[in-house]
């Protein structure tokens, strides 16, 4: 299922920039196979049953201060959710169903709003978005979908109070979010800049294990800056950034402030995770919100770049000369890149659910099964299915009487 859904995004997308026009029909055909799958999955995400046992720790006749007091991960947003859910009498995957539909309405929000091929922002989105964020980190999740439907139209409107206060929203469901609060500064060229040559310094830092010594000993603990560093992670992203940039440069002279701005937060999120990928976790963990840009910045770049005879840039890269493509050659090597990059993903990111989520050593890449409410029962021929686990935190407290049988 999952491989006939990333064959269909590939061949949506080459025929829809083979005609230099949105393809909505499709697009919208697309987007609810999509939907559904996320609505209806079970048991799919290597957080999936974690996320669960959360739920039914919020399931409780306990007032949410007190039922908060039971948990031991995860911010105070995010319980508050589950609390609500469990209070409105919402099952684990009704919540889930929930959940999913909003991440989804949230996504179309902005690919309708800033991308002129939607299907291949799917594309885009479905290798690591989709596939690992939607279903997997639902914290993260919620503010990725939310930083993209509604913080990048209050950073192109300049409506600063409001991305605040969204950010801020954001933060109490997971706290990586709070990053998001320095994009408004380095919007300004001058500024990122010098946001550049810091996070240069900050790296430098990083790799030398100075930023990881430090934070333990003024917090006591370090374990997530630990040198680390994810050499594909890091190599993905410079093979996007160049490709960005090149057709950032490109489009200059078009002087589109939408561009400029989905442009300045992703070199934001570029230096930014630069600056701090000698942790593979921390780097992707704070940066993936403005990474996820790219879903509706490379087809706002490739749209820029048909509207013209020829593609002309100077860059530093070929000294400053100005040199010019012909449109249809920049388009054949952007589609190469975003019909082979986001597979290779797709691959990867597969083969490390099998493993992370305990599946049978005998469950290959290819037969990885998309398993929903509907056939849930065959679930225990692919995979460990952990119990429903009582929490150490409860399991020490006379006030939890919650957890159901079921």
């Amino acid at each position: 299922m999952y491989f006939f859904v990333a064959i269909l995004l590939t061949g949506g997308s080459i025929f829809e920039l083979s005609r230099k026009k949105a393809q909505y029909k499709i697009y919208y055909i697309f987007l609810t196979i999509m939907t559904f799958m996320l609505c209806f999955r079970y048991g799919q995400g290597t957080d999936y049953f974690a996320y669960r046992d959360q739920f039914l720790l919020m399931k409780n006749n306990l007032s949410f201060f007190q039922a908060y007091q039971l948990a031991k991960h995860g911010e105070i947003g995010w319980y508050f959710l589950l609390w609500i859910m469990n209070r409105l009498s919402i099952s684990f995957e009704g919540f889930i169903f929930i959940l999913s539909f909003f991440l989804m309405l949230f996504t179309h929000k902005a690919i309708k709003e800033f991308s002129p091929y939607p299907i291949v922002s799917l594309l885009l989105l479905y290798p690591t978005f989709y596939l690992t964020y939607y279903y997997s980190a639902l914290r993260q999740a919620i503010g990725l979908a939310l930083f993209l439907g509604y913080g990048i139209s209050f950073l192109t409107n300049k409506n600063y109070f409001k991305y605040v206060l969204l950010v801020l929203i954001l933060t109490s469901f997971h706290s990586s979010a709070v990053v998001l609060l320095v994009v408004p500064f380095f919007l300004d060229s001058g500024r990122r800049r010098f946001l550049a040559l810091a996070c240069m310094i900050g790296a430098l830092l990083g790799y030398t294990g100075f930023i990881g010594r430090m934070t333990k000993i003024v917090l006591g603990y370090g374990n997530y800056l630990a040198i680390i560093p994810s050499v594909h992670a890091m190599l993905v992203r410079l093979l996007y950034f160049i490709m960005i940039y090149l057709m950032h440069k490109a489009n200059l002279s078009l002087e589109s402030k939408i561009e400029n701005t989905l442009y300045s937060i992703y070199f934001i999120g570029f230096f930014i995770f630069n600056a701090l990928s000698f942790s593979s976790i921390i780097s992707q963990r704070l940066t993936m919100p403005m990474k996820a840009v790219e879903i509706l910045l490379i087809p706002l770049e490739i749209s820029l770049i048909l509207s013209q005879r020829t593609a002309t840039l100077s860059s530093k890269l070929f000294n400053n000369k100005r040199v010019s493509f012909k449109t249809v050659t920049v388009l054949c090597m952007v589609l190469i890149v975003i019909c082979t990059v986001p597979n290779v993903e797709f691959v990867k990111n597969i083969a490390s659910y099998l493993v992370q989520s305990s599946y049978f050593t005998e469950i290959g890449v290819y037969e990885y099964p998309y398993l929903n409410i509907f056939n849930r029962s065959q679930i225990f021929k692919y995979r460990i299915v952990p119990l429903k686990r009582k929490p150490e935190s409860a399991r020490r407290s006379e006030i939890y009487e919650a957890y159901l049988e079921k």
